[in-house]
């Protein structure tokens, strides 16, 4: 009897362990979802797949009190209605479901705005070995080309052509040679004084 009971005990705190278990799994499960959710911030616009050309869309999302603002792809429009806010945390269920019932439409989704950031380049510590010896961008005196001011707003010298003039140019030195656009640009200049 006394080891009947131990075993019902043992059985009944596995159990009550696992539904324990199960529920604190599912309340973080909501706690977590519902956190995703509510940064979410819904718009007055949809995406709709609905076949048969922009003329019958337009037919069938005005029945509904849908504007076809836009035909994004062949037979995918964008949508708005104008009785949705603007922006909300809650999705559009009525309008949404009254549209998604329709026969004619393949596919629907609320639009939802997103958090658009501006993109940087972050600053790294310049690390040439070798920037002490290149004077003619370093001097250290500020008779240098100011270049890292240059370099910090981003100028970089993609896609810009430069014409040294000068009179005795090494059109075959390696740092030159590969870069060398136009030979017949290079004129002798000559100064008389």
């Amino acid at each position: 009897m006394i080891v009947a009971a131990k075993k019902l005990t043992a059985t009944m705190g596995l159990r009550f362990f696992v539904a324990v278990a199960i529920i604190s799994a599912t309340c973080l499960n909501s706690i977590y979802a519902d956190d995703q959710v509510k940064h979410l911030h819904y718009v007055n616009e949809w995406a709709a797949t609905i076949p048969g050309g922009i003329e019958t869309a337009r037919e069938i999302v005005s029945s509904y009190g849908y504007t076809l603002v836009d035909q994004i792809l062949p037979d995918i429009y964008l949508l708005r209605h104008s009785r949705v806010s603007k922006r909300s945390k809650y999705p559009s269920k009525y309008y949404h479901k009254s549209l998604a019932q329709d026969k004619h439409v393949i596919w629907l989704e609320q639009q939802v705005a997103k958090k658009r950031v501006k993109r940087f380049i972050q600053y790294q510590e310049f690390n040439d070995s070798k920037w002490r010896n290149q004077w003619y961008l370093n001097r250290g005196d500020g008779l240098d080309m100011n270049v890292q001011k240059a370099w910090a707003m981003g100028v970089t010298g993609k896609g810009v052509a430069v014409t040294i003039l000068d009179d005795g140019i090494e059109r075959e030195h390696p740092d030159l040679k590969k870069n060398f656009i136009d030979p017949d640009v290079v004129v002798e200049v000559v100064v008389v004084v």
